[in-house]
């Protein structure tokens, strides 16, 4: 569903438990693993239940674009799906539609998102509208550009954005104001997800990684040393709720055993 279709809920209260790790395998960097172990002093996102089953949190990347394969900073751009994307985006709406507790299917109005649910549109029996919300970031002059030439020639700026200490492009967005965002965005979906129950959300690499940094507990602009998801790969996270203000688990990063060996995307951390 999008912002239309769940119903918005309380803000919730400050995390104080333990907080959340990433699989050992999973692709994190130092200082962002240091930062999943801290704990954080604002508000977090777990509502607080007490039941036993838990609801689950399924991110996945859009397939591959024509963007990605040009090494694009494709940003909000309209790009649209490769033929490998495409099938990309088959497989993965086969590993999606056997969720058995699937509520709630969400995504970017991005046409490489939109191309990327189709199938899962076709297959599962829940509505999915597009949420400007679960936009890739905004990368304001860098759109259209290659990744390595914005590395090579604003490499102070470069810098800067990837420290979490300017906006993208020099007039795009900052990771703090996606991840703003991607925070009201999150607050609602959670709040409208039953006990047991899974959304998913189809979304774009900044933003996932955002998603990830907020219900993990990673301090703010501690997402930017994430490690690089491939397209149609899956992040999942769960809500055991087995005590009021449980953080969520991420219990997979980067999964993408779901797609054929010759469709599994090796990652550009860098690229948005």
């Amino acid at each position: 569903m999008g912002g239309a279709g769940l119903r918005r809920g309380r803000r919730a209260r400050v995390h104080r438990g333990p907080t959340p790790r990433l699989r050992p395998r999973a692709p994190v960097a130092r200082g962002a693993r240091r930062g999943l172990r801290a704990r954080r002093n604002r508000a977090d996102l777990a509502p607080g239940v007490t039941g036993r089953t838990p609801r689950r949190l399924v991110l996945a990347r859009h397939a591959e674009s024509a963007g990605n394969v040009a090494g694009l900073w494709q940003g909000q751009s309209g790009l649209g799906l490769t033929c490998r994307g495409l099938a990309q985006a088959a497989a993965l709406a086969q590993r999606l539609a056997d969720e058995a507790s699937l509520a709630a299917v969400v995504c970017s109005d991005q046409r490489r998102a939109l191309e990327t649910v189709a199938p899962l549109r076709r297959q599962a029996s829940v509505p999915c509208d597009g949420d400007a919300r679960w936009r890739e970031l905004d990368v304001g002059t860098w759109a259209g550009r290659p990744v390595a030439e914005v590395r090579q020639r604003e490499p102070e700026r470069f810098a800067a954005f990837w420290q979490g200490r300017a906006p993208a492009g020099g007039d795009g967005e900052t990771v703090g104001q996606l991840r703003a965002r991607v925070r009201e965005a999150l607050v609602e979906l959670q709040h409208g997800l039953a006990e047991g129950a899974t959304a998913v959300v189809v979304t774009h690499g900044w933003a996932l990684r955002a998603a990830v940094g907020e219900l993990a507990g990673l301090a703010d602009g501690q997402e930017c040393g994430l490690g690089g998801v491939g397209n149609a790969a899956l992040c999942v996270l769960e809500l055991a709720a087995a005590e009021p203000g449980a953080p969520w688990q991420v219990t997979a990063y980067d999964d993408r055993s779901h797609l054929p060996a010759q469709l599994r995307a090796r990652p550009d951390r860098r690229a948005a």
